[in-house]
């Protein structure tokens, strides 16, 4: 059995070839397209509707350049995005709960909260964004 293969094309399947693995090599590539979208889905998750009570949920939303991840690294904040059952804070050692400047009592019920998503709708639409600019890159390079 033998295959022929047009030398013309066989020229043009090595430009492209080349052009795709120019995108490995420039500002297009596809890590850096991935940096780039992860570092603009965290500033989209820090503008509203992210709730700002002192501002540390806001500050502990980060992109790892090595893990290629978007944290939240404030502990609450998947309550925050989640929201939280109903629950009661009883004291265990102490006489009564206190902050240090009111009394609150031998118990205290805590109502539940609705989550605010503030998180990952806007993740979602980033690795929209990012397969959307990824095929392009592709498509420019084929073209």
């Amino acid at each position: 059995m033998s295959i022929k293969v047009n030398q013309s094309d066989l020229r043009k399947l090595e430009r492209k070839m080349a052009e795709l693995d120019a995108i490995t090599k420039t500002n297009g590539s596809a890590y850096t397209l991935l940096d780039r979208a992860g570092l603009n889905i965290v500033r989209d998750i820090k503008k509203p509707p992210i709730p700002v009570d002192t501002g540390n949920l806001r500050r502990n939303v980060i992109y790892d350049r090595f893990q290629k991840a978007i944290i939240s690294q404030a502990e609450y904040s998947a309550a925050v995005e989640y929201g939280t059952k109903a629950y009661t804070v009883r004291v265990k050692k102490a006489k009564v709960l206190t902050d240090g400047k009111s009394f609150f009592g031998k118990e205290v019920n805590i109502p539940a909260r609705k989550g605010v998503h503030f998180f990952f709708p806007k993740v979602k639409m980033g690795l929209v964004r990012l397969m959307s600019d990824l095929n392009n890159a592709i498509n420019r390079a084929l073209r």
